[in-house]
């Protein structure tokens, strides 16, 4: 989901629309379309809310025409989860998961793709590790999220580095603040998102991504016997 916001807006103008995760989608006050703001790098300048949006907006130009390769070419170049449209003058924002739907259509690929053939590897940590540990963990690692696990390696949990700057940097949805030295103290199974969407190693690709359109989540934990394996 996306929310529309004028290029006159900074940091703090939108940090309810952060804190709860939306894409933001640049205009100028007539409404013409200039860029794109993801939400996970938005949250990186919490700490400087006067930053203005337009200048650390992704200035993504619309493609010409709805193809479907094109389209997947331009999200994976520009590293972002939606791209423009621009068909006889009218804009149409082109989102991951309608490219899934997409993908559902075409059987072929969804017979000859398998789980454990495209799933990464997966980083894991114990729910009793504090939040210090996790960020360190996630920077050492290169990755932006973990699995959660319990003493029994299970898999209870995930948890993002977009969550941890939520809990750290934004207060009551709407007010930023200053992250406390306690706070990297905190215990990881008192933030993660313990609603753990994920798919056994045996799962379908079909199902897969019903999964990852019914729920709107752009990572799926992999596990085996519910212990992590991998990573989606």
């Amino acid at each position: 989901m996306v929310v529309f916001v004028t290029n006159d807006k900074k940091i703090r103008d939108i940090v309810k629309y952060i804190g709860q995760g939306e894409d933001i989608v640049v205009t100028d006050k007539k409404g013409k379309y200039l860029g794109i703001l993801q939400n996970d790098k938005a949250i990186r300048y919490l700490h400087r809310p006067d930053t203005e949006i337009e200048k650390i907006m992704i200035k993504l130009k619309p493609l010409k025409n709805y193809d479907i390769i094109e389209i997947i070419e331009k999200i994976i170049n520009s590293n972002t989860r939606s791209v423009v449209v621009k068909e006889d003058d009218k804009i149409e924002f082109i989102s991951i998961f309608d490219i899934l739907n997409n993908v559902l259509e075409d059987k072929d690929i969804l017979n000859k793709l398998k789980i454990e053939e495209i799933m990464n590897p997966v980083y894991t940590i114990e729910e009793k590790e504090n939040v210090k540990k996790a960020v360190g963990l996630m920077k050492d690692k290169g990755v932006s999220r973990l699995i959660v696990v319990n003493e029994k390696g299970e898999a209870v949990g995930i948890i993002s580095l977009s969550d941890i700057l939520r809990k750290l940097l934004i207060e009551n949805n709407e007010n930023i603040r200053t992250p406390k030295e306690e706070d990297f103290d905190v215990e990881i199974r008192s933030i993660m998102n313990n609603r753990l969407i994920f798919v056994n190693k045996d799962e379908n690709i079909e199902n897969l991504i019903k999964l990852m359109i019914n729920n709107k989540i752009f990572a799926v934990p992999v596990l085996d016997k519910g212990k992590p394996i991998g990573i989606i």
